[in-house]
């Protein structure tokens, strides 16, 4: 008789999270310091600790990898480096051709206020 490990639930690994997730499809660039490049991206869900995204590159992400996401919070078109929030990746999967999930995780927790506007 074999014995199974549980499997994962959404509400298991939620239970897990120290800040809510908030489904939220916003436009982003992510600068991927390995490479020194930037990928387009747009966000599948925010917590105040990290987020979802989606990206477009050819390249490996790595957990560990240091990132600098750049979130259009509004209509402005041109983001700057004051907007950059640091993160690292902890986990990616390719999704097709060159198109990732990226988890990524904060390295400040962004404040209430800001979540909240999500």
């Amino acid at each position: 008789m074999f014995l199974h490990a549980p499997h994962n639930t959404d509400t298991q690994r939620a239970d897990r999270r120290t800040h809510p997730r908030h489904a939220l499809t916003r436009p982003c660039k992510v600068y991927h310091d390995p490479t020194g490049r930037y990928a387009a991206g747009e966000t599948a869900d925010l917590s105040r600790a990290g987020a979802l995204i989606r990206v477009q590159s050819p390249r490996p992400w790595n957990p560990g990898d240091e990132v600098k996401l750049f979130l259009a919070w509004s209509d402005r078109s041109v983001l700057t480096s004051r907007d950059a929030i640091i993160a690292r990746v902890v986990r990616a999967a390719t999704l097709d051709g060159d198109r990732r999930y990226v988890g990524i995780e904060f390295e400040t927790v962004l404040p209430e206020q800001v979540a909240a506007a999500a």
